[in-house]
C-alpha cells in the first residue's frame, strides 16, 4: 500500500506558551488546549479565535499542570486532573459558570481513565484500579464517593459492559470521547499492540495492529491516528499506515484530536507541535479530512 506523505496544513497557526495537551470540545468542532500553566482555552481551529478561557481555581496544583482532564458529553464542564498533589478542579465553559476545587478521586495512578459523564452522572475507574467512583454534590461542592462495580452496572448496564469488552490486562484507554459515548485504547500485551475503539452506544468494535509505542491516539470515520514525536499517521483497520502528518523543521508533537465538519467546515485533525528549541513556540496543524 502507497503511503501519502501530506503536505502543508491547511491552517497554521501560532500560539504563544507551552502547550501540551489538546482535546476537542464534545458536541462541538472547537478544540480545548491548556493555557500554559494558567487555565485553559478554547478555539476555533478553522479561524483561530478563542472561543473562551478559564483560569485554573485558586487552589488548584501550584505547578499548572493538567495531567489529565474529563468532559461531560455536553462540553459545557471539564475536570482538571493533577498527579502529585492530587488536586483537581471543574471548569464550567458557560458564560459566567461557576468553577470549583476538589480532590482527585483516590485512583492509583492519572492515567487509564475510563469514566462517563452524561447530565448529572459522572461515573470514573481505571488508573490502574479496580475502584468505581461517583462524583456527588455535598453542601454545593462537587465531591468523588468511592461506590462499586454492582452499583455502576445497575445505573449504566451499557457502559459497564463496555469496560467488559476492552482488552483484560496492559490495555489503557488514551481517550474518552464522552458525547460519542466511546473510548480509545492502546493494548500492548503482545507485539505488535493494537489500538481501538470500544463504545457503550453500541456494540461495534474497531481495532488494528499497531506500533509498540503509542502515546496518544485520536478517531475519525474509521481511521486511527497515532501520534509520534516527529510524525503522525493515519491507520486503517489493517494497520496499514495510509497517510504521514510530517512535524514542520525544528518541532516535535505533543498531542492531536480530530473534530467533526460543522458550520461549512469539514472535518480536521488538529496536530499540535512546540519548537525544540523554545517550548513557548507551539504551532497548532489542521488539516481537512475527506471522508
Amino acid at each position: 500500500m502507497t503511503q501519502q506523505m501530506v503536505g502543508n496544513p491547511d491552517i497554521k497557526l501560532a500560539i504563544a506558551g507551552d502547550v501540551y495537551k489538546i482535546q476537542r470540545r464534545p458536541m462541538h468542532n472547537h478544540i480545548v488546549i491548556n493555557n500554559g500553566y494558567q487555565g485553559i482555552r478554547v478555539i476555533d481551529p478553522w479561524t483561530g479565535n478563542d472561543v473562551l478561557g478559564v483560569d485554573f481555581t485558586k487552589d488548584y496544583d501550584n505547578s499548572g499542570i493538567v495531567d489529565e482532564w474529563c468532559f461531560r458529553a455536553d462540553g459545557q464542564v471539564i475536570l482538571v486532573l493533577n498527579e502529585e498533589s492530587r488536586a483537581a478542579c471543574w471548569l464550567s465553559l458557560e458564560g459566567g459558570g461557576l468553577s470549583y476545587d476538589l480532590k482527585c478521586p483516590p485512583l492509583n495512578r492519572l492515567i487509564d481513565l475510563r469514566y462517563l459523564w452524561e447530565g448529572d452522572s459522572f461515573w470514573i475507574t481505571g488508573g490502574q484500579s479496580y475502584s468505581f467512583f461517583q462524583l456527588q454534590w455535598q453542601d454545593s461542592v462537587p465531591a468523588f464517593v468511592e461506590s462499586s462495580g454492582m452499583k455502576a452496572r445497575i445505573a449504566h448496564r451499557a457502559w459497564r459492559k463496555a469496560l467488559d469488552r476492552l482488552p483484560d490486562s496492559k490495555c489503557n484507554v488514551l481517550r474518552v470521547e464522552s458525547d460519542k459515548s466511546q473510548m480509545l485504547y492502546h493494548h500492548f500485551s503482545e507485539k505488535p499492540g493494537r489500538v481501538g475503539v470500544v463504545s457503550w452506544h453500541h456494540e461495534t468494535m474497531w481495532s488494528a495492529p499497531a506500533p509498540e509505542e503509542v502515546p496518544r491516539l485520536a478517531f475519525h470515520e474509521g481511521r486511527m491516528f497515532v501520534l509520534h514525536e516527529y510524525e503522525a499517521h493515519s491507520l486503517n483497520e489493517q494497520g496499514q499506515v495510509e497517510a504521514v502528518y510530517p512535524v514542520p523543521q525544528g518541532f516535535h508533537y505533543s498531542d492531536l484530536d480530530t473534530v467533526p465538519a460543522q458550520n461549512d467546515y469539514p472535518a480536521a485533525l488538529v496536530l499540535v507541535c512546540s519548537s525544540l528549541a523554545d517550548p513557548q513556540l507551539t504551532q497548532l496543524l489542521v488539516y481537512r479530512l475527506d471522508n
